[in-house]
């Protein structure tokens, strides 16, 4: 929610791509959510790893998901 309420307040339109924001929203609201519980400990490297390779997966995942008809957006 914090992303699309960025997004609005940069005057993006719905649905509008923002391939940072879109990707890195769910892995910090995560691992927030991880350490708040106690699932994982706070460590700044294994955060900016997870970071690093969310970005890319997330752009496969949904090139892939619009090329099988999964998905109306390439993003």
């Amino acid at each position: 929610m914090s992303e699309s309420f960025l997004k609005r307040r940069m005057g993006f339109e719905r649905g509008h791509p923002l391939i940072l924001l879109d990707s890195l929203d769910y892995i910090f609201g995560a691992y927030v959510v991880a350490w708040m519980l106690r699932l994982t400990p706070f460590n700044l490297q294994y955060f900016a790893i997870a970071c690093v390779m969310t970005v890319p997966v997330h752009m496969v995942a949904n090139f892939a998901a619009y090329y099988l008809k999964l998905k109306k957006n390439p993003w």
